[in-house]
This record gives C-alpha cells, structure tokens and sequence, in this order.
C-alpha cells in the first residue's frame, strides 16, 4: 500500500492514500468564529468550500507551526452516502512511500480517545504510525465539519 509520510510537531505518521484527493501548499484561510481549536479556517478548493483541521492541534492540544512545509491534505472523509471533502493543515509531508501490510504492527495499546491511532511500523530505526484521519473526524468533529450533509 501507498502511504503519506507526515510530521506533526516531532513525530512521524503515515496515511494511506486511498482517502487522499490531493496535497495542496498552505493557502489563506479564513477564521470562522466560534470555531473550536482544532478547525484553522475554511477555503475556496476548485469552487467548494473546505474546513481544514489542524492536526497538531487536534493531536497535540497545540496549533500547527507555519512553516515552509507546511501543507494542506485534501481527503475524502465518510462513506458512500456521507462524503465529503476536508483539509487536513500539517507542519510537513516528507514523502511518499510504499509499505507492506504485514510489516506493520499493533502498538498493544487500548486508548480511549485514540481510535484513529493505528499500527506503527519501523522506518529506518523511526516509528511511525498509521493515522486514521476517518475515525478521527467521526470520533471528534463530526458534529462540526460534517453538519450541513447529515
């Protein structure tokens, strides 16, 4: 499988690209009031409007750091009769590569806000682990990003 390799603050994660519409550069978004943390802004994505999720800030409990790398994934979240677009504001994508899905493996942990935290697996003496960026948005922001198509 295909994955996206990503940093958010320190750490090292992966995302399959089956979700993914694109990676677009870091774009002006505009602020929505009384937004929670985690929702950056909205923008104008070939004529449809995107919320992007900061995921540092959803993850971490801090706001993404501008940075050069700094970039926005475009994936499609929900299933064949709820989808829709969401941005996703990332401090940096490293690459793409190509993993094996027998060399991933389970972390033996059982969180209780971490559904979307999957398997991890060994990159060069670096652990990364497999994000689930449909489990996360089902499991803490549904009610705001996906409201106007329920």
């Amino acid at each position: 499988m295909l994955y996206v390799r990503i940093k958010i603050g320190k750490e090292g994660y992966v995302i399959n690209t089956n979700r993914i519409v694109e990676i677009v550069p870091f774009a002006y978004l505009r602020v929505v009031p009384h937004a929670p943390a985690y929702l950056t802004g909205i923008f104008n994505y070939r004529g449809e409007t995107i919320p992007v999720i900061d995921l540092c800030q959803m993850v971490y409990g801090r706001p993404s750091e501008d940075k050069i790398s700094t970039r926005i994934i475009i994936v499609r979240i929900g299933d064949d009769r709820l989808m829709r677009r969401i941005g996703f504001l990332v401090e940096g994508v490293l690459d793409t590569k190509k993993y094996e899905e027998g060399k991933f493996s389970a972390t033996g942990l059982n969180l209780a806000n971490g559904e979307y935290l999957g398997r991890v697996i060994n990159d060069d003496d670096i652990i990364m682990q497999e994000l689930d960026l449909n489990s996360l948005v089902f499991a803490e922001a549904a009610d705001v990003v996906l409201d106007e198509i329920n």
